[in-house]
């Protein structure tokens, strides 16, 4: 409940409290006070002769009394009323903030859903360009997906490291009808995703068409050395002798780019070769070098 509010519900209960035990005293002294009124006395008999009445005079404090209590009934009456009415404001003051929390809150968890739509679309990206940059699949099948000089290919890359700055948090205090698809990090998600759709359909498409002859025999020779490298049944020495072959091939490409980190790759992957070591000299305890034992002879 909201402070100011809760001072509110403090001040009328208090207000209620007072006026009921008010109302509450003055009814239990109204009768005390009813019985102290003058009553007036029995008329006299017809036949009787009419006495000269004394007049007394009337007790004015009993009838003060009976008025300050009407005063203090009618007082916390129009109090109790006013209390109804500020509890009523109340109440109602609390629903529609109630409803109001609940509005903003729905639209903040749909702003909250369109956004996460976003960051999902952005990590998938994010997962096809991380493929691009270690599946040797994509080189084989689609080459020209890491070849920048391909301008829709270029694109798609810059589109890409455009979008990696962004702050990928759903801003605070949008407002209510904040269509959150023209902000920078939605804007940036749509553009870099059809970008890429656009670069991989087109490197899809043309395959190794437009690569020479030769390069594509080192393509499937690459290929080949590949899986002889990563079997099981292959020794150190054959994984090794195959991934500095595959090093080789690769600089030899001139319109397939491949990745630096498939080249790193390649080279964290080839076993370091054994080391030998030659076994430690012995010599006899009574051993001399050659020079001591020319000198003894002598």
């Amino acid at each position: 409940m909201y402070p100011y509010t809760l001072k509110r519900f403090t001040f009328m209960f208090t207000m209620m409290t007072i006026s009921l035990a008010f109302f509450v005293a003055a009814l239990a002294l109204l009768p005390r006070a009813l019985e102290k009124l003058p009553t007036a006395p029995p008329s006299p008999m017809p036949t009787e002769q009419p006495e000269s009445a004394s007049t007394q005079p009337e007790p004015a404090g009993s009838l003060s009394q009976v008025f300050t209590i009407i005063l203090i009934i009618a007082g916390a009456l129009i109090v109790i009323l006013l209390t109804y009415l500020l509890a009523r404001r109340i109440i109602t003051d609390i629903k529609a903030r109630q409803k109001a929390h609940t509005l903003a809150t729905t639209i903040r968890n749909r702003q909250q859903h369109q956004w996460d739509h976003y960051r999902d679309r952005h990590h998938q990206l994010s997962k096809l360009v991380v493929a691009t940059e270690t599946d040797w699949d994509t080189i084989f099948t689609k080459p020209a997906l890491t070849d920048t000089t391909i301008p829709i290919i270029a694109h798609a890359w810059q589109a890409y490291a455009d979008l990696e700055p962004l702050d990928t948090s759903l801003p605070p205090d949008l407002d209510a009808d904040q269509d959150i698809t023209h902000l920078p990090y939605p804007q940036a998600v749509t553009t870099a995703w059809n970008a890429w759709q656009k670069a991989d359909r087109y490197a899809a498409r043309i395959g190794q068409k437009t690569l020479p002859t030769t390069e594509r025999k080192t393509l499937r020779e690459i290929k080949g050395l590949l899986k002889i490298a990563e079997s099981p049944a292959a020794s150190d020495p054959e994984r090794r002798t195959c991934y500095h072959r595959i090093e080789t091939l690769t600089k030899r490409l001139q319109h397939v780019t491949v990745p630096h980190k498939m080249i790193t790759q390649i080279q964290a992957a080839t076993p370091a070769p054994a080391l030998t070591t030659t076994p430690a000299r012995t010599e006899p305890d009574d051993w001399q070098p050659q020079s001591t034992q020319e000198g003894t002879l002598k």
